[in-house]
């Protein structure tokens, strides 16, 4: 096949920052990838979590030049209630992302710890009458008495499964989505396991890394692809490209887009970007699985169907041309940059 045509895509979680020139950069990158619609995650050190900041991000987009439809989201914290929820709601936002404190990941800190989420349960309560989904960012740390994390990070996605499963089926009417799962437990639990309001975002990058890829022999990771959660194993990656690669409507695409301009190799923050590159490097592994056919359900369709959003209309056409991604833009570093790609866009209609 020389020549493959998807519906526009869903960006089901990407990152932008409070640096206006990165932020522009992704908004640009995602559009010319031929997505039609992303759901920007606000986990700042200040974070998005009130209806007049999510009036303030639409203003900053909208200046930004910003081509895409946004699906709005805010951040659950520790002043999250009810009443904020609904007042959210009313300016736009349809999605709650749960970070929480204790999954020791970008500025977690906001978040509210998994012993304190039955105090959120009015704010569940209220997203599922008003028809929102959760992101939960599913890892869980115990940590020392100076606030260092004792759990390995390969153990903390399944962690907290068990609290899980109990917060989802407490509100059956709500969808709750397991963001960037990196592990085949968890995996299993999303596809046979879980009820029927659960669901499963798949990054590009845990389709193409393990643990293995990103650690030397002085055991220091390799700060451009280091993230959150971390690669796993070899078993964990394959379990992960046979869900995505199978048409499942369990599982969809979420980027996790996390731009970062300079990463220091000996404490580099947590996130990986694929902006210019997931859709080609996608369309390459779902060949090699003999799977293209199902491209597009994992690209667009599952996530829409999950949260009852309408197909995107227009069309995204890949073609089978070898090109060679930059390295680096505005000095984020991009995966997979520097190396050929097998296909690439070609048109956006």
């Amino acid at each position: 096949m020389k020549k493959l045509t998807l519906r526009r895509m869903d960006d089901a979680h990407f990152h932008p920052r409070d640096d206006d020139e990165i932020t522009e950069m992704v908004l640009e990158h995602l559009f010319v990838s031929g997505f039609a619609r992303a759901v920007p995650i606000f986990n700042f050190k200040i974070p998005i979590e009130t209806a007049w900041q999510i009036d303030k991000e639409r203003k900053r987009f909208q200046r930004l030049g910003c081509k895409i439809e946004i699906v709005w989201s805010i951040m659950l914290t520790k002043n999250t209630t009810a009443q904020s929820i609904r007042e959210a709601y009313a300016a736009g936002a349809r999605i709650i992302k749960w970070m929480p404190a204790d999954c020791f990941s970008t500025n977690s800190g906001i978040g509210v710890r998994w012993g304190e989420i039955r105090e959120k349960y009015p704010c569940f309560l209220e997203a599922e009458k008003l028809g929102m989904s959760v992101k939960v960012h599913l890892e869980k740390s115990e940590f020392d008495v100076t606030g260092n994390p004792t759990t390995p990070p390969v153990w903390r996605e399944f962690l907290p499964l068990s609290e899980f499963d109990v917060l989802v089926r407490a509100f059956p009417g709500l969808v709750f989505s397991i963001e960037h799962i990196s592990t085949r437990r968890v995996l299993r639990y999303v596809l046979h396991e879980a009820p029927s309001n659960v669901f499963g975002g798949i990054t590009a990058h845990h389709l193409f890394r393990t643990f293995f890829d990103i650690y030397d022999g002085s055991h220091i990771p390799k700060g451009d692809e280091w993230c959150m959660p971390i690669y796993k194993y070899p078993e964990d990656r394959e379990a992960l490209v046979l869900a995505a690669t199978g048409g499942s409507d369990k599982v969809h695409y979420c980027s996790d887009k996390a731009p970062h301009r300079w990463k220091d190799p000996l404490s580099p923050p947590a996130g990986v970007y694929t902006g210019l590159t997931d859709i080609c490097l996608l369309a390459e592994l779902f060949e090699e699985h003999d799977a293209l056919r199902e491209l597009d359900n994992f690209m667009s369709a599952s996530w829409a169907r999950s949260v009852g959003l309408p197909f995107n209309t227009g069309t995204v056409t890949l073609v089978k041309e070898e090109w060679t991604a930059p390295e680096e833009v505005n000095g984020v570093r991009i995966f997979f940059g520097g190396k050929k790609l097998k296909w690439k866009v070609g048109s956006i209609s």
